[in-house]
């Protein structure tokens, strides 16, 4: 079967070229391990949705899938506790790239077992598929996992959707704003304060983790609903605070705001909206902010809420596709042996978030206790902040180029975000 890749897949494939660009989901299991059964469930589910081996076209804007899979589950052993092992193979696994030479399988599991439960870990090629397809997956595979045999299957995913021009960028009365906001983009861009890099081919990533508590979410809740702003608004201020100090460092008088980008899944956007079409359908924007105006978390939050409500009502984040189709022939032409310092020089974002509330996919009964998402950093963000709510909390992954943010620096940064967290509910 051939699926015709996007744009922001094509993107993704440029990005997997300089460095491993994978995502990893885990579920925990509330059920013995038993990996016969494990195999026969992955292996039944994906022959009957014909997921199986791929292969690039040479052009690189076309996948071919094939069915029968390879699946491949690695089982590892607890040398000290579940959590730490399960840490360190997120990070092995984000630094590990699926051989693209010839077909290759595209996704790759591994089980930590954990008394009479297991976590189950999904790692995948990221040009494949959006997070929400994943666990749309990883929800039918735990599902049958605890029926008892013989496991039916029927086919549920959509490897070729048709994907349809948005009906944004044909209305010609929102084409001067796309027009009149690229040019804006360009010249702020070059306000932005730049990461230190030490080197720029280091793609190294590295991994930690965080979690918010049911009290500190509720209060961060309130928190959104008082000031008029979202919970993404919330994340992205108490992220930019984070990293502010570090920024400050790296402050001249030609270079002086700090950009902090958020994904947007725009699946509604192009007239799709089934979790079943295996595709990505992504997209994003950025924000900055000023760092001679020291503004206060709620003055920096309604900031940002402000310029995010303006993309959001206009739908600006399409233009990045429009930006990403233009300038992808010239990355190729011009910059294919300088991709490496590509994005630090001319995009310098300092991080960035990517949200997902679980609660709207799966919700997680008592028996499901937990779900974990990690994302790649690319060679565009740094620092990435993956946050997902389950049920009351919030799991929030943050992986970062080591080249950019050293050890110190992140225990840095995730003890500002965990104080200017605390702050807000106390504000």
């Amino acid at each position: 079967m051939r699926t015709k890749l996007n744009i922001f897949q094509r993107v993704m494939l440029l990005w997997d070229h300089i460095h491993a660009y994978n995502a990893v989901h885990i579920v925990k299991v509330p059920n013995i391990f038993d990996i016969d059964k494990l195999k026969k469930i992955t292996s039944g589910y994906f022959q009957v949705n014909n997921l199986g081996a791929l292969s690039l076209s040479q052009n690189k804007k076309q996948l071919y899938h094939k069915a029968h899979p390879n699946i491949e589950i690695k089982v590892l052993k607890n040398n000290t506790d579940e959590t730490t092992t399960l840490h360190q193979e997120i990070q092995k696994q984000l630094n590990t790239p699926f051989d693209q030479d010839e077909e290759f399988m595209p996704f790759r599991f591994f089980i930590i077992e954990e008394n009479k439960a297991f976590h189950l870990g999904l790692v995948y090629f990221h040009a494949t598929c959006a997070a929400d397809n994943i666990i749309h997956i990883l929800k039918q595979i735990v599902q049958a996992y605890a029926l008892p045999a013989p496991y039916e299957f029927q086919k549920t995913l959509n490897l070729s959707p048709e994907i349809k021009v948005p009906r944004l960028l044909t209305r010609l009365k929102l084409l001067p704003l796309i027009l009149v906001h690229t040019p804006l983009r360009i010249l702020d861009i070059r306000r932005w304060i730049r990461p230190s890099y030490k080197d720029h081919n280091d793609h190294q990533i590295g991994y930690s983790f965080l979690k918010i508590g049911s009290e500190e979410l509720s209060a961060l809740k309130a928190m959104a609903k008082k000031w008029q702003v979202t919970l993404n608004d919330i994340f992205l201020t108490i992220l930019m605070k984070a990293v502010i100090p570090h920024a400050h460092k790296q402050l001249t008088h030609k270079r002086y705001k700090i950009a902090i980008g958020s994904i947007v899944n725009i699946r509604k956007d192009v007239s799709h909206n089934k979790l079943e079409d295996l595709a990505l359908f992504l997209s994003g924007f950025n924000t900055t902010y000023t760092l001679k105006e020291n503004l206060s978390l709620q003055q920096l939050c309604q900031h940002i809420s402000a310029k995010t409500e303006k993309i959001k009502k206009r739908k600006l984040y399409m233009s990045t596709l429009t930006e990403m189709k233009a300038t992808l022939p010239l990355i190729y032409l011009f910059f294919s042996k300088r991709l490496n310092k590509l994005y630090p020089k001319y995009y310098p974002l300092w991080g960035g978030i990517t949200n997902m509330n679980l609660n709207t996919l799966w919700k997680m009964d008592d028996s499901y206790l937990d779900y974990i998402r990690a994302v790649s950093t690319g060679p565009m963000i740094p620092l990435v902040f993956s946050i997902t709510t389950v049920n009351d909390t919030v799991n929030i992954s943050i992986t970062f180029r080591k080249t950019v943010f050293s050890d110190e620096m992140m225990t840095d940064i995730i003890h500002n975000f965990s104080r200017h967290t605390k702050e807000i509910n106390h504000v």
